[in-house]
């Protein structure tokens, strides 16, 4: 079997746990995208990187939980239907992901003579400011997808996770450098940690075909050395993309039936090349403070690459429809299409010809990382402002056991059993992963999107409006954003 297929075996395997996706009212979402198998069909804030310590050396780092018995007490986590395989499974099934989770949760239980207990909320990001406003202690924990943050977060419904003297955001199992960006006057609200494995599968890769690739004389092993070589840059990606165009219908036109270099959505997969030429959307100044940081140079001319990608170059697909675009790559429309790795096995999994995975391209080679961008639908964590202050404890030590856990165990099963070491025999595919992963984040932009007047999907709309004039949209929108900045600070300087 050849490599890429045992991979495709491998994270379908891994997604069929897993029923990933925004609810209804997410405007990123379309009406047609195919829902995640049933687990029985088959087995900036730079921060997913998978953590270097072997997986022996994982299960030895210590939680420096104190020895405590809750005598039954049960912990109650609130998320949406499709996030519920991150918190609970219902028993062994001899499905890995399913079972890890299971073990997870047996082993903290005895250990703490606790339960968990996950809760199917809709629009949890609303659920939690109702409950609260209504003096009702529904939950101890609330999960939300991460573009979602601002809701609870400026409704005041939520804790500062440093409340809770058990929950050590220096341990490996947080993303550290994601919850520093997201702390603000010494408060953070929205909790990234491993209990969220929807980081990793929300991840953006760029996929490529590799039969069409060697067609046109670009073999899987050229296309990795470039990546070693710090070569795998945008200018050469789109020199290679560029050469490759079959007129498959011999209609004389470009059209949906013939082979590109390239097919790209007009959506998520716009917001992933800010991020892959490491250019911030937001910052901090000198005295700490927020700052929006996408008016600059390096900026301007991404939207000037990008826009020729998209509407000047012969053997460049744009999709306007969602999701279409992983459609067209499965029916082999393209060699090259950014995917993140959730619905992309969910629709590749059919695809006949093989596939390799690589790295979005950097700026140039002075870059020092390839970087990528989490699609904006991974779990971010909260409190509710209605827990019982003598139940800290007790939500602390869960919390932070949960977390050491799914970073000891469950994402292993993931990460370096699935994806790496059982199914992937090919070490250069293994190492394109970790590549991958180790430069993924989501910049503040995201979580406060719409606080900061859509910065965050600016390239995606300048883009589809075949616009580039990023100054007259900076110009037009900069006095309010400092405006909403002051009403977020706000949100943080208060007394709790």
């Amino acid at each position: 079997m050849k490599r890429t297929i045992a991979f495709i075996l491998a994270l379908t395997m891994l997604l069929s746990a897993s029923a990933c996706g925004a609810p209804a009212e997410d405007e990123t979402k379309p009406a047609d995208t195919a829902e995640t198998p049933a687990a029985s069909d088959a087995a900036q804030e730079t921060e997913t990187a998978a953590p270097e310590e072997t997986e022996t050396n994982k299960r030895d780092i210590p939680d420096m939980l104190p020895e405590k018995s809750f005598d039954g007490q049960v912990l109650k986590i609130a998320a949406e239907e499709s996030k519920q395989f991150e918190i609970t499974s219902e028993d062994l099934n001899g499905e890995a992901m399913n079972d890890a989770v299971y073990n997870r949760n047996i082993k903290i239980e005895d250990r703490f003579d606790a339960k968990i207990q996950a809760l199917a909320v809709s629009a949890p990001h609303n659920d939690v400011n109702t409950t609260v406003t209504a003096g009702e202690y529904a939950y101890d924990i609330i999960g939300t997808l991460s573009y979602k943050s601002n809701v609870p977060i400026l409704a005041r419904s939520v804790l500062n996770w440093h409340e809770l003297t058990y929950v050590n955001l220096d341990q490996p199992w947080y993303y550290n450098s994601t919850n520093k960006n997201a702390e603000i006057n010494g408060k953070l609200f929205n909790l990234t940690s491993y209990l969220a494995i929807t980081t990793l599968l929300d991840t953006y890769a760029m996929f490529f075909n590799e039969r069409i690739c060697s067609d046109f004389g670009y073999q899987t092993s050229d296309l990795y050395q470039l990546v070693y070589d710090n070569k795998w840059t945008y200018d050469n990606f789109n020199e290679i993309l560029s050469g490759i165009y079959v007129d498959e219908n011999g209609n004389g036109e470009a059209d949906v039936e013939d082979v590109f270099g390239y097919i790209g959505g007009l959506c998520h997969p716009l917001d992933m090349w800010l991020a892959a030429f490491d250019q911030p959307l937001t910052s901090r100044d000198s005295e700490g403070n927020l700052t929006v940081e996408i008016m600059t140079e390096k900026t301007a001319s991404a939207l000037e690459k990008i826009y020729e990608l998209t509407y000047n170059n012969k053997s460049s697909f744009r999709e306007r429809v969602n999701y279409t675009e992983y459609r067209h790559f499965a029916n082999a429309r393209a060699a090259f299409t950014p995917l993140p790795f959730n619905v992309a096995f969910n629709e590749l999994r059919d695809m006949e010809d093989t596939y390799g995975i690589l790295p979005l391209p950097k700026w140039n080679e002075e870059q020092e990382e390839y970087r990528t961008h989490i699609h904006d639908q991974y779990t971010s964590y909260f409190l509710p402002k209605i827990i019982p202050q003598e139940n800290y404890d007790f939500v602390g030590i869960m919390m932070e056991a949960l977390c050491a856990e799914s970073y000891k165990t469950v994402y292993p099963v993931y990460y370096d059993v699935a994806l790496k070491n059982k199914y992937v025999s090919d070490p250069d595919a293994a190492e394109m992963i970790d590549i991958i992963v180790s430069g993924a984040g989501m910049d503040l932009a995201y979580v406060f999107s719409d606080s900061l007047n859509r910065v965050a999907f600016w390239f995606r709309e300048l883009i589809n409006n075949e616009s580039t004039d990023i100054a007259s949209q900076h110009k037009k929108n900069q006095k309010s954003i400092k405006n909403n900045i002051k009403k977020i600070y706000a949100v943080y300087e208060a007394e709790e």
